[in-house]
């Protein structure tokens, strides 16, 4: 139910162009939560809307050759 929650809430925000943060209880709960709200995202055919624009970020391709 929480994670229903966590992904209407999310999709609201940003439609409306905000960014969002999921807090959750333990950090082992982390990925879980994560890939519930992407496996949601999925099913309601809305998967698209929750990743990051990376073309709206201009450093993002240096950013990842830093880390790479």
């Amino acid at each position: 139910m929480m994670i229903q929650i966590a992904y209407e809430r999310a999709l609201i925000a940003i439609r409306r162009g905000k960014q969002v943060m999921v807090f959750v209880h333990a950090r082992s709960d982390t990925v879980r939560t994560a890939r519930a709200l992407l496996e949601l995202a999925r099913k309601e055919g809305t998967a698209e809307e929750l990743l990051p624009k990376y073309d709206e970020i201009p450093t993002f391709q240096l950013k990842v050759k830093e880390v790479g």
